[in-house]
């Protein structure tokens, strides 16, 4: 039954071979790096500010066991923004502690001073242009014209203002014209009421002076309006005292029943200050002061300087304008107006370096206008 067995399968149970162990030198081994197993790797976080580092196992290293898997967390993506948001929490407070400008800190708004000028100096009010004082005895007229300006006819009763012959301004005196007072402009020429029309101006009061007017361009019609303003009707001076001051070189001259109050030292000279009065007991009105500084080193400047503290004083009823001419071969300025409740006039004469001040108070009437315009045409430097 053994030996079917045996023939049934092919072996021979029997007879065993014969094995033997042959020790067989072993070839070289070239070792190949072997997978290390699958163990989740922990990587240190190094410390703020430096970014942590995530070390990412490949996926081929990854079994693929159905019942094993490893997925990525959801918050593993964001573990890089830690860091970051360490660092710049770190800089803000550090910021906010030492103030430093670099910080997120919003920038404060900057402010910039505007500059605060300092007053400037007064400046000097410039020389009035190129004129000349026009006198007229016979016709009692004084007015300032342009130095280019001149005389193209003069008799008792006419004269005849131009430049290059041509005639600019003719005046006339009690002329025979025929003209309706209620049609024209009413203005005031001299301290007299007058009425213009059009390129004539015609004075109401006694003696009638009639202005004809021939501007060509706009330069000619300021020239005229400057000419009409600086009018003044003179009165008869001829039996009128003279104020002769030899201290200060000038002469005035004013009514024979006015007085003179003009103080001199035992050797003749004149004090600086003199007065005109209609009446010495009473000097609130009709009363002339002349005050006079000599050796002025800029005469000019000094009588601007005069001139602006004299327009800025309180009290004007209305802001009164600065007038220049020319007055008795000086330069001149002129300021008139209603100032606390009377009639004040200020006048400043400059000539070489010699300044004069003069000061004139009336009532608010005026109803001495025309005799200190008279007195003020009378003066004149005599060196």
């Amino acid at each position: 039954m053994d030996s079917a067995q045996g023939s049934s399968t092919g072996f021979d149970t029997t007879h065993r071979p014969n094995f033997s162990v042959e020790e067989v030198p072993n070839p070289p081994v070239t070792t190949e790096p072997v997978p290390e197993p699958l163990i989740p790797t922990v990587v240190e976080t190094p410390p703020a500010p430096e970014p942590a580092v995530v070390e990412i196992v490949p996926q081929t290293l990854i079994s693929k066991s159905n019942n094993f898997s490893v997925r990525e967390h959801p918050l593993r993506a964001l573990l890089f923004l830690i860091p970051a948001v360490l660092l710049v929490a770190t800089i803000y407070f550090v910021a906010r502690v030492t103030g430093n400008n670099y910080t997120m800190r919003e920038p404060e708004p900057a402010v910039t001073l505007a500059p605060v000028e300092s007053p400037a100096p007064p400046s000097p009010t410039p020389s009035p242009s190129p004129v000349k004082t026009y006198k007229n005895e016979d016709l009692l007229i004084q007015m300032s014209i342009p130095d280019t300006y001149e005389v193209l006819k003069e008799d008792k009763k006419t004269i005849s203002l131009g430049r290059l012959d041509r005639e600019i301004v003719l005046v006339s005196v009690d002329s025979d014209t025929d003209y309706d007072a209620e049609e024209g402009e009413k203005i005031t020429v001299g301290g007299k009421e007058a009425v213009r029309l059009d390129n004539l101006i015609y004075v109401t009061e006694e003696p009638n002076y009639q202005f004809s007017l021939f501007a060509e361009d706009e330069q000619e019609d300021e020239e005229i309006e400057k000419i009409i303003a600086s009018i003044i009707f003179l009165v008869d001076t001829s039996g009128w005292q003279t104020f002769e001051n030899t201290t200060f070189n000038y002469n005035i001259k004013y009514p024979p029943e006015w007085t003179l109050n003009a103080l001199t030292n035992k050797d003749g000279v004149h004090t600086e200050k003199s007065e005109i009065s209609k009446d010495p007991a009473n000097k609130t009105v009709n009363n002339l002061v002349l005050q006079t500084s000599s050796n002025v080193a800029n005469a000019a400047l000094t009588a601007s300087e005069i001139v602006s503290s004299t327009r800025t004083l309180s009290g004007w009823s209305d802001p009164p304008k600065i007038e220049l001419k020319k007055l008795g071969g000086g330069d001149a300025q002129v300021i008139q107006g209603e100032l606390t409740g009377k009639w004040r006039a200020y006048v400043v004469i400059w000539y070489k370096n010699t300044v004069i001040q003069m000061t004139w108070d009336d009532d608010v009437g005026k109803g001495e206008q025309q005799v200190f315009d008279n007195m003020l045409a009378s003066f004149e430097f005599t060196n």
